[in-house]
């Protein structure tokens, strides 16, 4: 019998050279691993195959059984464990694989369980996906673009230190002045950080701001005295509750009483579940009723931060890097799902 030789990089590859060549009637000879030279680790594998003789049933004799190769005995083994694997998937509850996903994403376990309730009782992993998003879209809250809303009004940051507060406001005094030319001024209770107040008044310099650096709660409304004040934007130093610093901007805030307020809790999107809640709670006392998100481009997941949305917190804008004004938008439903989905989607 004629037998051909033919290589692949594995198996199949090999086996369906065979078939190319010879056409389904033949008969394997053997079937081998070989290393290549190429100066690799690297192995091939190598079939020796012939064309089967023409019509053996006729004759009454039946092929010779072949031996199973090592390599095609560990491919079959392979199959049948994926095989096993996708029938368990296919059994696992869709509560649990909802549950697994939002774990994924960062979301806390509680609340994590609690969302999952009502999950279809069947559906693939995409439709659990699906689930999940029109299930959350259908709680998040949005406040975006306070900022740019018309008329006067004040807008604060609070938030732990290194949240982002500073570049966050500096982003949206910049796309006030330069996209709307608003009348827009600053003020600072952060006068402990080192260069805190300096980095204010180049900003003030490069944008036109109008800059306050005070300690004295009725710092707010002296800037909102002034003659054709539209936008206030309070910066605030990051403290525990217990801290002057964080009284006083509870004061000043207190005292803000004809124009809307809107105190933004600033957070990183890399914090997790049980942080994140803990500075929710440490600055509730100055009523922030909006969520910013910051340093999105440093996060894997957001689900820790982005929790508080599912919460009750309405989002407001999200941050995805340092240039000023670029790196800031209003937060979208669609863009804080896939921020808040990106790693349990991929799970």
């Amino acid at each position: 019998m004629d037998y051909q030789t033919f290589r692949g990089p594995d198996l199949r590859s090999a086996r369906g050279a065979v078939r190319a060549a010879l056409g389904p009637d033949v008969i394997i000879g053997s079937t081998r691993e070989i290393p290549l030279d190429d100066g690799t680790a690297r192995r091939a594998v190598e079939v020796r195959a012939a064309l089967a003789p023409p019509s053996p049933h006729r004759s009454g004799v039946r092929p010779r059984p072949q031996p199973v190769s090592q390599v095609e005995h560990l491919e079959r083994e392979i199959d049948r464990l994926r095989a096993e694997v996708r029938a368990l998937a296919a059994r696992r509850r869709t509560r649990d694989r909802a549950t697994a996903a939002l774990l994924a994403s960062g979301v806390g376990e509680r609340l994590a369980a609690d969302l999952a309730v009502g999950s279809p009782k069947r559906a693939s992993d995409e439709g659990v996906a699906r689930w999940l998003r029109r299930e959350l879209g259908a709680r998040i809250s949005l406040d975006a673009g306070v900022a740019e809303r018309s008329g006067p009004r004040v807008v604060a940051a609070v938030g732990p230190t290194g949240a982002g507060k500073t570049t966050t406001l500096a982003k949206l005094a910049a796309r006030a002045r330069l996209d709307q030319g608003r009348r827009v001024t600053v003020v600072s209770f952060d006068a402990y950080r080192v260069g805190a107040v300096e980095q204010w008044r180049r900003y003030a310099h490069l944008l036109g701001l109008q800059l306050e650096t005070s300690r004295d709660e009725l710092a707010v409304a002296r800037a909102l005295a002034q003659p054709g004040a539209d936008l206030v934007l309070v910066d605030t130093a990051g403290g525990a509750p217990g801290d002057e610093t964080f009284a006083t901007a509870a004061r000043a805030l207190g005292r803000v009483v004809d124009s809307p307020l809107h105190t933004l809790l600033v957070l990183p999107a890399f914090l997790g579940a049980e942080e994140a809640e803990h500075a929710r709670a440490q600055y509730a006392r100055l009523g922030a009723d909006g969520l910013v998100v910051t340093k999105l481009d440093e996060a894997l997941s957001a689900g820790g931060v982005l929790g508080l949305a599912l919460a009750g917190l309405r989002v407001a804008y999200l941050c995805d890097g340092p240039r000023v004004p670029e790196d800031v938008a209003p937060a979208s439903l669609e863009r804080v799902l896939d921020a808040l989905l990106a790693q349990g989607e991929r799970a």
